[in-house]
Order: structure tokens, then sequence, then C-alpha cells
């Protein structure tokens, strides 16, 4: 009988502590809220007019078929470098939108995309994108990434113009699938 006074008076909190647990423990359930917070539009990308840092620009990864590229080669393309891993509930969080943006410009000669993956395990990433259905390219870096480009934080996005400077960097989740962000982005093709 107290069981079930005590829950009567404390629904309330019995729920909101029970959310917070889920949050805790599920990764799927912190990248479900971080996806309806960036769904809001306050976290889109932006780039800013202002940046235009220069970036060392050599870095190899592989593609989609093993085969080893460097960052050079995409000297004038613009270039969405997204680095993330299947661990990280912000990386899960953006990938839907990312992938989206992916399949809007994948077949336009102007942009070239590398997603960066940091799994320790191959298998872990490539099993995330196939379980999610997402159709980004899976690619890891084969040399050190330069710390204009990364410095640790994940999810991490960069964009350079087609000179091979960084005109955004962003550490942390964002929306990228979204018209000002487009806009802004087509704007340096």
């Amino acid at each position: 009988m107290k069981v079930k006074e005590y829950i009567r008076k404390n629904y309330l909190f019995l729920i909101f502590y029970a959310i917070i647990v889920t949050l805790l423990i599920s990764k799927d359930a912190k990248s479900f809220l971080l996806k309806q917070i960036i769904s809001t539009g306050f976290f889109n990308a932006k780039i800013d007019k202002k940046t235009q840092l220069e970036s060392t620009n050599d870095f190899i990864y592989t593609g989609n078929f093993g085969e080893k590229k460097n960052l050079k080669e995409l000297t004038g393309k613009v270039v969405f470098i997204n680095i993330w891993a299947s661990w990280c509930p912000p990386c899960r969080a953006e990938m839907p939108d990312l992938n989206e943006f992916y399949l809007k410009f994948k077949d336009d000669e102007r942009i070239a995309f590398i997603f960066l993956n940091e799994d320790g395990d191959n298998s872990k990433g490539l099993e995330y994108l196939e379980n999610k259905g997402f159709e980004i390219p899976f690619q890891k870096a084969v040399s050190v990434i330069p710390s204009e480009i990364f410095s640790g934080t994940l999810p991490t996005t960069v964009v350079l113009n087609k000179k091979g400077q960084i005109i955004m960097k962003h550490s942390g989740i964002a929306g990228y699938n979204n018209k000002s962000f487009i806009d802004q982005i087509t704007s340096h093709f």
C-alpha cells in the first residue's frame, strides 16, 4: 500500500528520473534528443565570410573502396569534411541531416565529401551506417589530420574553399541540411 501511495505522490519525479537514466544509458536516446534540438534550427551551421584560414591540406585518407587519397587532390573543389564516430551521441544525432545533405550534392562535381570515421574498430562504424541506411561514404584518415582541421572534438566539420582555405570549422553538433547553409556553401562553388 505504501509503494502505491509513494508512486501516486511522486509519479512526475519518477518519470523525470526514468528519462534522465535513459538518457545516461542509451546512445540512441541521447542522439534522438539532440536530433530534436537540431531540428529547431538553433544549431544551424554558418559559414562566416571573415574566416579564411590557411590549411596544410596534406593528409591521406582512404576512399570508399580502400584506395588512398590525398586531400590536396581536391584543390579546385569545395570540400566538406565531417569527422565522426558511431559511439558519439552528437555525431549520431547529426548523421540523418548530414546524410540528406550528402544525397543532395553527391553527384555535383563542384563539391567533395570526406566523412572520416574515428571508431577504433571499422566494423562498428560500417555497421552503424548500414543499420541506419545512411549512404555517406565510409572513410578513415591514414595519416595525421592537421590540427587546423581536427583537434580531437567529435563531431568536427570543416569546409574548405576551392583554394583549400578553411572557410568554416565547427566543433560539436550542427544542422547542415537547411536552406541557409546550402546557400552559403553553394556561393563558394
